[in-house]
């Protein structure tokens, strides 16, 4: 064989050059990323060398047709016997043989869910929406032991279900999540304690992304006697949560005039927004295209799913709204394709805005607004943005201007997840590193534990940190507390297999995983109130 040319020398040597400067840098701000360009830049080299082998490299007619053939002959050989599962939160593709399929998810049980115990006002122990009942990441209605390994959690069940990131909701003994099963979209009510299905509302459709995984992904709400649940594509349903009959429903992308195309342009992950209920109202993203109709928030009578206001047109990204009181002022948070907003709930007319760089397909937001009392709002975000706090004060007429008080790219790089805060300190997931930050310094405590993309729930002073491996740690919730300190890990349960995107839900004593294929429950050991 001849000797290797030397352009093809030189881009060895730019390419391993390259590499290694992404593996050193911080130019992409994401792990994911920079595994994806790596892969890339590795693959060109193999690619180009293989193809001067085989055109100019000397060989015999024999070897260089055995060489020609082999590599295509392996990939289509593996292929055959393998099946892509898609790919994890740092880019790296999972795969499964296909000769093992999938348990077929629980049918519906004869016997009817009790649900007199619903309240019209979620209880302290209820977990009714979204990263809990105030949306702010907490479930502090128990006061959990803070000690695994002498008090583990009990398995109460532990099951296969229809794909998708949705999480759950809990009122009573109600736990509902929305899943796709069988070419169909629904919102699926389980038995708290036992896992019987006790009904589903589904309609026709899947939605699927070879990055983004299948199904939905928006977590329901339970309010008033009802259940709120949001299709990948944007069919908004409201249903009986005692049988599951369909009260009203509507389909956004339709009523706001969208293409499919412009539709996935827009949101090529699907529409992830969980629908916010408060103060008789169901608040969403609306979305649309700016060439036609577009709405940022769109608000609708809860019971009767009337419209009642849309906010000014502003493209929508993954994250979820919010309500608070900030500067004296009751408003709505929510986090748009390029800014940040703040909303009237009156109207919808914009308090303030402030630019938060995003992208629906390349640098996308999934993180959610956090109030900070009395006038603050932290954002997060991965792909290089980090955490950047705000200052809202009142401005001219009945708008608020915003100030920033800092900004820090390197902290709390929030990728598919939100953050938690315990006084002063805010947790979360950055990069998949668990991080602790001072909000009032805007500086790392600490940062240390590789969980990967999972999520995290606070109570009281302790964090439930889900592994996106499927594991469930038990830890303090203190700037003391890094990972690897002697008593920091109080305990950990593997509670699924496969990846773990979805948010964690706990309702009383009783603490809800799931993923994209199963979901089990556990009652968790609590002090006496």
């Amino acid at each position: 064989m001849k000797r290797v040319p030397v352009p093809i020398r030189i881009l060895w040597v730019a390419l391993a050059a390259h590499v290694i400067w992404l593996r050193t840098s911080d130019a992409h701000g994401d792990q994911g990323l920079r595994n994806a360009i790596s892969f890339i830049s590795v693959v060109t080299g193999l690619v180009v060398h293989w193809a001067w082998i085989v055109l100019a490299g000397g060989l015999d007619r024999g070897p260089r047709r055995s060489l020609l053939i082999a590599p295509p002959l392996c990939l289509f050989l593996f292929f055959a016997v393998a099946r892509f599962e898609g790919y994890s939160g740092f880019m790296i593709p999972a795969f499964s043989w296909r000769w093992t399929s999938p348990v077929a998810p629980r049918g519906l049980a004869e016997r009817p869910l009790i649900t007199t115990e619903l309240a019209a006002i979620p209880g302290a122990k209820d977990y009714s929406g979204f990263l809990g009942t105030d949306r702010r990441g907490r479930a502090d209605g128990v006061s959990l032991v803070p000690d695994w390994r002498t008090h583990p959690p009990q398995l109460l069940w532990r099951q296969s279900i229809g794909k998708g990131w949705s999480g759950f909701a809990v009122q009573g003994n109600l736990a509902v999540t929305m899943e796709e099963r069988e070419g169909e979209t629904g919102i699926y009510a389980y038995s708290l304690t036992t896992g019987d299905l006790h009904w589903a509302y589904t309609w026709p459709g899947t939605f699927d992304h070879s990055l983004a995984g299948a199904g939905p992904r928006c977590t329901p709400s339970i309010n008033q006697g009802r259940v709120y649940g949001y299709g990948p594509r944007g069919r908004l349903v409201c249903v009986a949560a005692d049988t599951g009959a369909l009260i009203w429903e509507h389909d956004l992308p339709l009523e706001y005039g969208g293409s499919q195309a412009q539709e996935t342009k827009n949101v090529l992950y699907g529409r992830a927004n969980s629908p916010l209920v408060t103060g008789g109202m169901l608040i969403i993203p609306g979305g649309g295209d700016a060439a036609g109709k577009q709405v940022g928030l769109a608000a609708y009578d809860a019971l009767t799913g009337e419209i009642i206001w849309e906010s000014p047109g502003r493209q929508l990204s993954y994250a979820s709204p919010n309500r608070a009181t900030l500067a004296g002022l009751d408003q709505l948070l929510t986090v748009n394709e390029g800014s940040i907003t703040g909303h009237d709930p009156k109207d919808g007319s914009i308090l303030w805005e402030h630019p938060w760089p995003s992208g629906s397909s390349t640098d996308s937001a999934a993180s959610q607004p956090v109030p900070l009392p009395p006038d603050g709002v932290l954002i997060t975000k991965g792909y290089g943005l980090g955490a950047m706090r705000l200052q809202l004060a009142p401005g001219p007429g009945k708008t608020l201007a915003v100030k920033v008080l800092w900004r820090e790219r390197r902290l709390l790089r929030t990728k598919l997840t939100n953050v938690v805060m315990n006084g002063p300190y805010a947790y979360g997931l950055s990069d998949g590193i668990l991080e602790c930050a001072d909000l009032n310094q805007g500086r790392r405590i600490w940062k240390g534990g590789r969980y990967g993309h999972g999520q995290i729930l606070g109570s009281g002073d302790l964090l439930l940190v889900q592994t996106e491996a499927g594991e469930v740690i038990l830890r303090e919730a203190s700037p003391d507390a890094k990972p690897g300190t002697p008593g920091a890990d109080l305990g950990r349960i593997k509670a699924l297999d496969g990846k773990c995107w979805n948010n964690l839900a706990l309702a009383g004593d009783v603490l809800l995983v799931r993923n994209g294929q199963e979901a089990s429950a556990w009652r968790l050991a609590v002090r006496p109130d």
